[in-house]
């Protein structure tokens, strides 16, 4: 929301300690990938764009628009796009399932 701060997200250095926290030195560890499973991000779009079947944004092929307001599951990044100089997310829409690229800046 307009006027809402963004919550930055953990640093490596804090997600360390989270996992050594879980983990706790028991016999049978959880791995990486068990914690994050239990960790889901999601984004809310606040300026209709375009889900992109591909990370380039040269080369990909809009699946659809996504409208103000949906929401989408982070699965990946964000990642700088050097070609266009912007930064985009790999996403899912909660609404249909749709799976693409994203721009956030």
């Amino acid at each position: 929301k307009e006027g809402e701060e963004e919550t930055p997200a953990p640093s490596a250095e804090d997600l360390k300690r989270v996992f050594v926290y879980l983990n706790d030195g028991s016999a049978d560890p959880m791995s990486t990938e068990v914690i994050a499973a239990f960790i889901r991000v999601f984004m809310k779009v606040t300026k209709e764009t375009a889900i992109t079947d591909t990370f380039g944004i040269k080369d990909s092929k809009s699946l659809r628009r996504l409208e103000v307001g949906e929401v989408v599951e982070l699965l990946a990044g964000p990642t700088k796009e050097d070609s266009a100089e912007v930064t985009r997310v790999h996403a899912k829409a909660m609404t249909d399932g749709v799976e693409g690229w994203i721009t956030t800046e």
